[in-house]
């Protein structure tokens, strides 16, 4: 978290939650006049997925049977995203899915990131994760 001071300048700032737009208004100073919730503001409903021979092929590139279950996490890897707290839940998710993967993509926090692996190692869940871009771990 940093204060970006820029903000209170722009004409509106939409907000994805209203945590954000407190942080907007309390540490950037934008004035509530000036700011809105826009609660997940993609379309999901017009976003389709890949059917067929793309969607296997795309499964295939990160090691992924047709059925398997898999997790997303898209976003910035850095603390105050929590990605550690879904590994801390992973041995309970296995146990319920034991073939079920979590693909990790975003750019990292070195730290974080080598934090969340030494969590994931202890737990026994380092199997279970991949990091887009990296080689697929093998029996880590």
């Amino acid at each position: 978290r940093s204060i970006q001071l820029h903000w209170m300048w722009n004409d509106h700032v939409i907000s994805v939650s209203q945590a954000t737009q407190d942080y907007q208004r309390r540490y950037n100073l934008c004035r509530k006049d000036r700011t809105s919730v826009i609660p997940l503001f993609v379309d999901v409903d017009g976003l389709s997925s890949p059917a067929g021979e793309a969607r296997v092929k795309a499964r295939e590139q990160f090691g992924l049977a047709p059925g398997q279950p898999l997790l997303g996490v898209v976003g910035q890897v850095c603390k105050r995203k929590g990605l550690i707290h879904l590994v801390r839940g992973l041995p309970a998710i296995l146990a319920e899915a034991p073939q079920a993967k979590v693909l990790i993509v975003g750019s990292k926090d070195k730290d974080y990131a080598k934090e969340v692996r030494s969590v994931a190692r202890k737990l026994g869940v380092f199997h279970a994760l991949h990091w887009a871009g990296e080689p697929i771990a093998t029996g880590e």
